[in-house]
């Protein structure tokens, strides 16, 4: 999918009142922000899951939380071996295209 820039993004709400006057309805802007903000949202699956709840698959590469030093780490964990320190963990992102 290609970015769209804030401008694209924002034209189909401009309005013409005059002739060098435009004005974005205050909501019509703001539906146009989020439209704009959308595009570098992360996808759903992308959320950190407290290790509480719901611990990864055994062996399965994972970003985790260490709580030790406040870090972000990749790593995996085997269910029978408790990590106090590791508090939350999500998916790894979908590598980049090339």
């Amino acid at each position: 999918m290609e970015m769209e820039t804030a401008e694209e993004v924002l034209k189909p709400y401009v309005e013409k009142i005059m002739r060098h006057t435009e004005v974005v309805e205050k909501d019509n802007a703001i539906t146009a922000m989020n439209r704009f903000a959308d595009q570098f949202r992360l996808p759903d699956v992308m959320h950190w899951v407290a290790m509480s709840e719901r611990q990864p698959e055994d062996y399965k590469r994972v970003l985790w939380f260490d709580s030790r030093d406040g870090h972000v780490q990749v790593g995996y964990f085997v269910k029978e071996t408790q990590v106090p320190y590791a508090t939350h963990w999500m998916e790894l992102p979908q590598p980049p295209c090339a």
